[in-house]
This record gives structure tokens, sequence and C-alpha cells, in this order.
């Protein structure tokens, strides 16, 4: 009785252990027998693959278009059919690569420019060479040399873009001017250069002071002196002007930017007559101005010579 009752109990534990083992294979299962999914191929887009008839992987990934792989062939084939390759015609599928514009900033070269996602040039955004250099898709600020030519002076120079005066870049001549932007301008309206003198013309001669003592006979008053000038090519001048009644014709020469002149002329005042020599001896300062000094010489009867020095100025009128 209790050996039957034993092998009644083995009996039911191996069934049980049975039911058991059935019940743990089928949750090894990976995927539905005869099933097909999508899969990624090697050179993008998608295939298919049909799980095996076991349940416990999946076939060969298939990427030939209109078809699956070697694995795949004995399944059902209505599923294979179901995935398809768009043609030539068709547009460009979700996978395609499509390039963002201003994706970033980039330098090419001094130039500030954008660039897509796919790395191609695109529109410029800014220059940098008037500030300094592109670095890393943007301007930096650099004190740039030989950026500009200024008058130091009558010599030009170049300066960098800060301002700051570098090597010599032309000596003008003993007879010319260094005109244009000066080492002081903060705003510059044209690039220095060397320009040669030209003086023909009208100027007007004034004297600072304009009155002084006569050699003690009084008072003795500059009144202002208004000459056409002429430079001719061999460097001799000539000057025509009159002051009060009196003409005057001055003769001499220009040598670089130094005039000399002369002129003589007599006054007869009270029955008495001076014989004046006036002499100007003048350095132009630029092309439309002068300073030096004018010499009145004359002779009084008893008291002798006397010769008056003036501090005279130019101004070309036109």
């Amino acid at each position: 009785m209790s050996r039957a009752l034993v092998f009644i109990v083995v009996l039911l534990l191996a069934a049980s252990l049975t039911a058991c083992d059935s019940g743990s294979s089928g949750s090894n299962n990976i995927c539905d027998p005869g099933v097909y999914q999508e899969c990624p191929c090697a050179g993008g887009g998608q295939g298919v693959q049909q799980c095996d008839d076991s349940g416990d992987l999946w076939g060969d990934c298939s990427c030939d278009p209109g078809g699956a792989s070697n694995d795949a062939s004995g399944g059902d084939s209505s599923a294979v059919s179901d995935v398809t390759t768009p043609g030539p015609e068709a547009g460009p599928t979700d996978d395609a690569e499509v390039c963002q514009p201003q994706w970033e900033k980039v330098c090419n070269g001094d130039v500030v420019v954008w660039v897509d996602s796919c790395g191609i040039l695109g529109d410029t955004i800014e220059n940098c060479a008037e500030v300094g250099y592109c670095s890393s898709g943007a301007c930096v600020e650099a004190c740039l040399p030989k950026a500009e030519e200024r008058c130091s002076g009558n010599t030009i120079y170049w300066y960098d873009s800060c301002g700051e005066k570098e090597s010599v870049s032309v000596a003008c001549g003993e007879d010319e001017f260094c005109v244009g932007c000066h080492e002081d301008d903060d705003l510059c309206s044209k690039d220095a250069q060397c320009v040669k003198g030209f003086y023909n013309g009208t100027w007007k001669i004034s004297a600072d002071p304009n009155e002084k003592d006569a050699c003690g006979m009084g008072p003795s008053t500059y009144f202002d002196l208004v000459v056409d000038l002429v430079v001719n090519e061999d460097g001799t001048v000539d000057a025509t002007g009159d002051v009060l009644e009196y003409d005057l014709h001055y003769t001499g020469t220009l040598v670089g930017k130094d005039l000399e002149m002369t002129a003589t002329y007599s006054q007869t005042t009270a029955g008495i007559t001076l014989n004046h020599v006036e002499s100007i001896d003048v350095t132009f300062t630029s092309l439309e101005t002068f300073e030096g000094l004018s010499a009145d010489s004359f002779t009084i009867p008893v008291l002798g010579e006397c010769t008056l020095y003036w501090n005279i100025t130019g101004v070309k009128q036109d």
C-alpha cells in the first residue's frame, strides 16, 4: 500500500516537472516563427529579416530590392512584398540628409561666413580686415601694421590701425609740403602726400605789431601790403603792389621754400625826401602761408641811417 502511494507521488511529481519545463521553454522564444520585421542595412536604408521556425533567432537582414535573404525565402512571400524600395523617380526619403542653412559661423580668410550643416560655405557676415583678423568664426580687433600714411613734420610716416607711428614712408623734398592727414588728426579726409609749392597769385602781408618808434622820429605804422607774386621757372620772382600812394616793385629769388625780394621807393615829407629800401625775407610754412621779416631801411638827414624790422605773415588770397 505504501509502495503504490509512493509510485503515484513519483508520477505526479514527474508530470509536474514536465509541465514546468514546457512552460519555461516557451518563454525563451525571442520572436514568433515566420514573422518579418524591418532591419537597418549597412549602406543606409531599411531591409527585412524573418524569425526562424524555432523562434530563437532572427534571420539575416535582406537589403536586396524586392526580396529577402536566403534564410527568409522559405517563409510567407506576401510579408516580404509589403516592403518596397523607391525608384529613381521618387523624391528624397525620410532618411536622406538635409543640409541645414546657417549652421555655424566660420572664418574664410579674414571674412566671417555662414556654413551649412553639410560644410558648404554660404553668405558673408562680416569682413574683419578693417578691424583685425578672423578667428573661430568671429572678428578679433588688432592693431594692423601700415594701416595709413600720415604727415609728421614734413615727412610721411606709416601708422598702424591703432594710431601708433611706425616707420618712414616718404621724406618730402625741400621744396615740398606734406599735406593730408597729420599725426594729431583724429579724422582724416585723405592720405598724406608730398606736394610741391605753387605760389603764384595774390598775397596779403601784415605785421604784428604793426606800429613802432621810427628811430626817435615818432611812431611808424606798417600798413597791410597786397602784392601779386610771380615765380619764374628759373627761380627768380617778381611782385608788384602798392601801399598808400607808393607803387612797389619787388624782385628776388625763391630757393626751396625761402623767398627773398627787395623793392625801393622815395618818400617826401615836409620838404625832406627819404629813400627807402624795403626787403622781405620769408619762409613758406604751407602752400598758402609764409612767415618772416620785413626790413625798411632809409637815411634821415642829420640823424643818419634807420632800419625798422617788422615780423610779417603772408596769406594767399586766391
